[in-house]
């Protein structure tokens, strides 16, 4: 077949739900042939053999491959990619240009599944006999009756399907194995989130996909169900409005705003195919939401609407002068960050007594920068919620430290600010690459759960809005701003129960206080290993070296060619403390009988003062184990933890670390706590152990039973 696409031989065994080692019996014995890719060797499959294989339901035995034609998560990306494959074999073209093209042919499926009973699955479809020519033609002629069901749009690229015959023919072939109306509503979202994601070009408009998982908490915890207008000024592919449909009241009206033509399009055929056709996604030209215009004025008018949820785009500045002078936030300013002027904006649209709830960098929170920011929410909204997210919560899209911020438009100028609900998620069920991360547990229906706190805390806050009573912890608690002034900062950190304990413990206690500057200094000896002595040996330690609260370290020996960067050196004594995220509690004492070598400069090293000018009676005495531990305890992690800064990599300043408290009792006292720690450790090692030795002897019971079991088989 001249126009065949292939699959590699990890795909065709996914398609297939068989190993590799499968698919290599099965050339031994003849009944599967494949070719070598002339550029590595490696083996490649015909695309339509495998489709073939794969429909024989009569070998469904032999090829472990399910009857029905649904897809899950993991056939919906795996579909994605030969889609991606088949434009990128044929004609090739941008990223850009392969995901809107896909999306318009997934948007064709969709239709002819919905029309059916007139021929619909049958028209797409590739016919016996047909030419990849007659089947775009006809292909393109069903698009355009599928676009009659979309509001008019502006975008000249939903126009025609592009003129690509063959992966248009190759990838019908490959969508008609399918039925995507039993697909949830969900996994549909997962398309178009795996085709930007393996696709798309991130503008300076910074479109990706908000995780599901948070936009179903905010789409909760605004509580659509109440709404009479809701919008999303930033809404890419309709996430948010998707989630709010199965909440929407009757009567209630959706709108989204997007700048980019193509995402506003399929934000529309998102809702269209969702069964909801009242709701409007406006293009906007220029500025988009940002912009000051009629036509905006037109769609979302200022005090009309009762709940907006959005995901701007906070990481990029605005520019626009004009535009900026219009903003009580950009006036005298060259530039903003667009999250700043969204929230300004989002505040203007609402009624009295709307609700926004908004992803926003956690910079606008606490950043000395952005005190007339927070003057501005102060003053025109009463803040609800502060929820963190994890770092990990957009990668790989984005390295960002957010939370999510529910507001409510002040109905006057005496309604008071009260206690705001904080919230710490540590997981959204998501990994660094994207890919969801499930626990060991499954719900009723045996499937995997998501490592997820979102629905504990959404539980918290019912609870909270119900009774008023909040059992409150380190990951929920409620925070008082009534001794604040108007620039109070607004992060979760600022407030965490960790901050006041510190503080209510230094003020109790009995031993005299010194700045931790006062005990030690910082050693700042440099080196570049790789242009140094690139052909030898360093001992390092680096970030990943030394793990989290323990104080336990391992030294690595790496060629000075793999050290590229800046280390800084440590010696026998000293204390390492790592200044990138602190809340990781990273710090350790090297042991006195330690060899020197060097540690990643995201470590401040501290070596035991020894200042002579004192008398020995004035000199403090203090034992770098005693200082490594007070340093990486509560005491010390609530002393500096609304300093920490950044909103990619947060990190600790120098100098903010060493106007820590340590209060200070005598060397004698100061090894006992050590001794202490000593023997709590030796404690879990050992519980440690006890549990390995019993895993081994529950799995070696299982062993037994399995092998005595072979073995009555065998002998009867």
């Amino acid at each position: 077949m001249g126009n065949s696409t292939y699959f590699s031989i990890s795909e065709a065994a996914e398609l297939l739900n068989v190993t590799p080692m499968t698919l290599r019996n099965w050339e031994k014995s003849g009944k599967l042939l494949s070719k070598r890719d002339a550029s590595n060797r490696y083996r490649k499959y015909p695309a339509e053999k495998i489709l073939e294989l794969k429909s024989k339901t009569h070998e469904t035995a032999t090829l472990e491959v399910p009857t029905a034609k649904v897809l899950d998560a993991r056939g919906l990306r795996f579909v994605v990619r030969q889609l991606s494959k088949a434009y990128r074999d044929s004609k090739g073209g941008s990223l850009l240009e392969r995901f809107e093209e896909i999306s318009k042919l997934i948007f064709t499926k969709l239709y002819a599944e919905g029309t059916h009973r007139s021929g619909g699955e049958r028209a797409f479809s590739v016919h016996n006999g047909e030419s990849d020519e007659a089947t775009y033609t006809r292909i393109n002629e069903l698009y355009h009756k599928a676009l009659e069901l979309v509001p008019a749009n502006d975008a000249k690229a939903i126009a025609d399907l592009k003129k690509d015959p063959q992966a248009i023919a190759t990838c019908v072939k490959i969508l008609s194995q399918y039925d995507l109306r039993k697909v949830p509503t969900d996994i549909k979202g997962f398309i178009y989130e795996e085709l930007i994601k393996n696709t798309f070009d991130k503008t300076e408009n910074q479109q990706f996909f908000t995780p599901r998982t948070v936009v179903q908490f905010m789409v909760e915890i605004g509580n659509v169900a109440k709404a009479d207008t809701i919008i999303d000024p930033a809404c890419g592919s309709g996430g948010f409005l998707i989630s709010s449909l199965p909440y929407l009241k009757k009567n209630a009206r959706l709108t989204g705003l997007e700048i980019d033509p193509m995402m506003a399009w399929i934000s529309q055929m998102n809702l269209v195919m969702n069964g909801y056709r009242e709701g409007n996604v406006a293009c906007l030209e220029g500025n988009g939401s940002l912009s000051h215009s009629p036509a905006l004025a037109d769609v979302a008018p200022e005090n009309s609407v009762d709940l907006i949820l959005t995901n701007p785009p906070f990481g990029s500045d605005f520019s626009d002068a004009t535009e900026l002078s219009k903003f009580v936030l950009g006036r005298g300013k060259k530039n903003r960050r667009r999250g700043v002027l969204f929230i300004e904006r989002c505040l203007d649209w609402l009624k009295p007594g709307g609700r926004l709830c908004i992803v926003i960098d956690d910079g606008v929170l606490n950043g000395d920068g952005n005190t007339d920011t927070r003057n501005l929410i102060l003053r025109k909204s009463v803040v609800e919620a502060v929820v963190s997210l994890p770092e990990t919560a957009f990668m790989p899209y984005a390295t960002v430290k957010a939370s999510i911020l529910v507001l409510s438009k002040k109905e006057s100028k005496e309604t008071v600010q009260g206690e705001i609900f904080m919230a710490m998620a540590d997981n959204v069920g998501r990994k660094p690459n994207g890919d969801p991360l499930y626990s060991l547990e499954k719900n009723d229906a045996g499937e995997p759960v998501l490592v997820n706190d979102l629905p504990q805390i959404l539980k918290a806050w019912n609870e909270y809005q119900t009774n008023q009573n909040l059992v409150q912890t380190d990951k929920v608690f409620l925070a008082d701003l009534s001794d604040t002034d108007e620039a109070a900062r607004l992060d979760l950190p600022f407030y965490h129960p960790m901050r006041h304990a510190a503080r209510q413990a230094l003020e109790m206690a009995k031993y005299k206080m010194y700045r931790l500057g006062e005990l030690v200094t910082i050693r700042n000896t440099s080196a570049v290993p790789a242009l140094q002595d690139p052909d030898e040996k360093w001992r390092f330690i680096g970030l990943a070296d030394i793990t989290s609260k323990t104080g336990k370290y391992s030294v690595e020996e790496l060629l000075g060619s793999q050290m590229k960067s800046s280390v800084k050196l440590f010696r026998a004594g000293d204390v390492l403390f790592s200044k990138m995220r602190p809340e990781l509690q990273k710090c350790c004492y090297i042991s006195d009988d330690e060899e020197e070598g060097y540690t990643s400069a995201e470590n401040i090293v501290l070596t035991i003062r020894d200042d002579n000018s004192l008398d020995l009676s004035e000199r403090p005495e203090v034992l770098g184990e005693y200082l490594s531990l007070i340093l990486r305890s509560e005491l010390g992690l609530g002393q500096i933890l609304h300093q920490i800064t950044g909103v990619g990599r947060p990190r600790i300043g120098a100098k903010t670390l060493l106007n820590m408290q340590i209060p200070l009792p005598s060397l004698d006292e100061q090894k006992a706590i050590i001794d202490k720690h000593n023997e709590a450790w030796q404690k879990h090692l050992s519980l440690k152990e006890k549990g390995e030795k019993l895993l081994m002897e529950s799995q070696r019971i299982v062993d037994i039973f399995y092998a005595s079991t072979i073995d009555e088989l065998v002998t009867r």
